[in-house]
């Protein structure tokens, strides 16, 4: 039996030096994106339709492509991309086609047209900052049975795009 993935929804940003498309699925699954610079290629297959036959059957060909695997390993239901030679001021297509379990999905998304204007400008993101409990600079938190707040702010690097926090819990 075939397998089907449903694509729910995408997101895409723009930078100057290309888009992160972002694409979430309602089942686990590993997907790649269709990129061409060029519109596709419409034409129509012969059918044949109640013992006629009529040239009805629409396909939509990409005719110049790059594939992009999602960043992300493994299957996820959010998958993330760096569309990283599409420079602002250009129009390109996409679409979208996935695996389950090694299994490539019958299921193909629409195809998307999209121009990358450059005006949300986003910074490619650095690697997550890990604030390390293992440090001299050890930060001790009052105990008294209830949570103390702390703006772990000012110890983050500006570009870092989060935080992996590692808290250990001291016990008396």
């Amino acid at each position: 039996m075939p397998c089907f993935i449903s694509f729910r929804d995408i997101d895409f940003t723009n930078t100057l030096e290309g888009v992160r498309v972002r694409i979430w699925t309602d089942v686990f699954s590993h997907v790649w994106v269709r990129v061409t610079a060029q519109e596709p290629h419409i034409h129509k297959k012969m059918s044949v339709i109640r013992g006629l036959p009529l040239m009805e059957d629409l396909r939509f060909c990409f005719t110049v492509f790059e594939d992009f695997e999602q960043l992300e390993a493994g299957h996820t239901i959010c998958h993330t991309f760096w569309l990283a030679n599409w420079p602002y001021c250009t129009t390109k297509w996409l679409y979208i086609w996935g695996s389950i379990n090694t299994e490539v999905c019958v299921s193909t998304s629409a195809i998307f047209r999209y121009h990358n204007n450059g005006q949300e400008i986003i910074p490619v993101p650095d690697p997550m900052y890990e604030l390390n409990p293992l440090d001299p600079e050890l930060i001790v938190f009052p105990t008294g049975g209830a949570w103390d707040t702390y703006d772990f702010s000012l110890d983050v690097p500006v570009g870092a795009s989060g935080v992996i926090l590692m808290l250990k819990i001291l016990t008396p």
